[in-house]
C-alpha cells in the first residue's frame, strides 16, 4: 500500500509539471505547497520524478507507471524497496555489471 501511494503520488506530480519552469524549482515550491510530504518522502519523489524524464523519449510506448519503474531501475545501481515490491525479478538484477 504504502509502495501503491508513493508511485500515485509520482504519477500526480509528472501530471501536473507542465515544464513552465525548471523541474527543479518546480519540486521545491510543490513540496513548499505540499507539507505533510517528509524529508524521505520527497527525496523518493523526486528521484522517481527525475528518471521518468531521464528515459527522454526512450519507450514511450510504457504509461507513466511503467516509465517510473524502468527509469527507477535504470538510474539506480542498488536494490531498490519500490522496485522489489513492483518489479522483484528487476530489483535482482539492479546490481549486474552492464
Amino acid at each position: 500500500m504504502k509502495f501503491d501511494n508513493q508511485l500515485r503520488h509520482a504519477t500526480a506530480i509528472i501530471d501536473a509539471y507542465k515544464g513552465e519552469m525548471p523541474l527543479h524549482a518546480w519540486l521545491k515550491s510543490f513540496f513548499r505547497d505540499n507539507k505533510q510530504m517528509g524529508s524521505r518522502d520527497r527525496k523518493l519523489l523526486s528521484s522517481l520524478v527525475y528518471g521518468y524524464y531521464r528515459l527522454g523519449h526512450a519507450v514511450p510506448t510504457l504509461v507513466t507507471d511503467e516509465r517510473i519503474i524502468t527509469g527507477l531501475f535504470l538510474c539506480h545501481s542498488q536494490p531498490h524497496e519500490l522496485l522489489h515490491y513492483f518489479r522483484p525479478d528487476w530489483n535482482e538484477k539492479i546490481a549486474l555489471p552492464l
